[in-house]
C-alpha cells in the first residue's frame, strides 16, 4: 500500500456539515460567448450567510481562543496518523 498525504487520508466534513449545503443547483449562463455564474446562483448560500452573520464575532473569537489548545492538539494528532 502506498502512503497517502494527510489531505487524502482525512475524512471529508461534507456529511456532518450537510445541513450547511447550499440549496439548489449551481447554475451557469452564457452571455456574449462567455460562460459565467447565473445571477441567482449565489442566493444558494443565503441561509448559511444569515447564520454566520448572526454570530457575535467577539464572543466567537473568545470561544475559539478558549478552545484553541484542544483544537491544536486534535489537529496535531490527526496530522500524525498513518
Amino acid at each position: 500500500m502506498t502512503p497517502q498525504p494527510p489531505a487524502q487520508r482525512a475524512q471529508s466534513p461534507r456529511l456532518p456539515l450537510s445541513f450547511m449545503a447550499p440549496a439548489g443547483p449551481f447554475l451557469v449562463t452564457k452571455r456574449h460567448g462567455h460562460t459565467g455564474t447565473a445571477p441567482g446562483s449565489h442566493t444558494r448560500y443565503d441561509g448559511v450567510a444569515r447564520v454566520i452573520s448572526s454570530l457575535d464575532a467577539k464572543a466567537a473569537g473568545q470561544v475559539y481562543q478558549e478552545r484553541k489548545p484542544i483544537l491544536d492538539a486534535a489537529h496535531a494528532e490527526l496530522a500524525r496518523r498513518p
